[in-house]
């Protein structure tokens, strides 16, 4: 796109080894891969202060496989900031990502992620980490302005890691964090995040399609986890077209409607991640097709 790349998502920044006082400390960051025809590459900008950045490092479109992007960086003890851009071969560069903070060489009990002004999507899975924690098991908790919204896991494996795919039935809206606890040990993210819905945004209530001609389906990319979706036609709960198996995650899909579609009303679009079924959203409202 001559105009410029989209927006990438950020997704984490997770630790490759047990960090050693003196020593640098492993750091992979992981993002999901813009799908633009003619990017380049991205832009991985980190510094010790929220969005001022002192360093960055240019990564190509190799360091995107199975539908992530990851990078890894050997940095000192401290706070550390990161965020992601991509840029297409006309040397635009998009907006930058979400930010995310990682606390690199510390004993006390920490979570290291999520961290930073990030963004969760329903039906998406987060790794959640965290270090020094010495029970045999931890509780993970969903906080929200300080107040507990939701339980994820009462009793994990004190691992360092867990898997959480964010519930459909999760509230949505900012100010979340994540509380890992073991006995009398406890730590919480340092910055809160918003956690947002999968969004189709055309076709939407009394809108109306005419069959053989070309409509734009339109959906907000930033609220999709991965690189590809799934475009299908509902009428009521019932799947009864797929329109596209799987294609870019760009935000929008020129449609020819089918000439012998049956016309009707109560249709909806629904988009859903190619990487997390899980990961869905339905047009806003009911449309009609003539």
């Amino acid at each position: 796109m001559r105009g410029g790349p989209t927006w990438v998502a950020l997704l984490m920044a997770f630790f490759m080894a047990p960090w050693r006082d003196g020593f640098a400390h492993p750091v992979t960051i992981q993002w999901d891969p813009n799908p633009e025809a003619d990017l380049s590459g991205y832009l991985l900008y980190y510094g010790s202060s929220p969005r001022q950045y002192t360093a960055q490092l240019i990564v190509g479109t190799d360091a995107c496989q199975g539908g992530v992007c990851a990078t890894s960086l050997d940095l000192e003890s401290g706070h550390w900031y990161f965020a992601v851009s991509a840029f297409d071969i006309w040397g635009a560069e998009s907006e930058p990502s979400d930010e995310i903070h990682a606390r690199l060489g510390t004993e006390e009990p920490v979570v290291l992620y999520p961290n930073g002004a990030i963004r969760w999507i329903k039906g998406c899975t987060y790794e959640i980490l965290w270090e020094n924690f010495t029970g045999g098991t931890v509780g993970i908790q969903l906080l929200r302005d300080g107040r507990v919204d939701g339980k994820i896991a009462p009793s994990a494996q004190n691992s360092g890691r867990y898997a959480w795919a964010v519930p459909q039935r999760q509230r949505t809206g900012s100010g979340f964090r994540v509380k890992v606890t073991s006995g009398s040990e406890s730590d919480e993210s340092d910055e809160p995040l918003s956690i947002v819905a999968p969004a189709v945004l055309y076709p939407g209530a009394s809108s109306v399609m005419k069959r053989g001609e070309v409509q734009t389906i339109v959906w907000d990319r930033e609220t999709f986890c991965g690189g590809d979706v799934r475009i299908s036609l509902c009428q009521g709960k019932k799947e009864v077209l797929v329109i596209e198996p799987g294609v870019p995650n760009s935000g929008s899909y020129e449609w020819l409607v089918p000439v012998d579609l049956k016309q009707g009303k109560r249709y909806r679009i629904r988009v859903r991640s190619s990487s997390h079924s899980a990961c869905y959203g339905d047009s806003n409202g009911s449309f009609s097709i003539q």
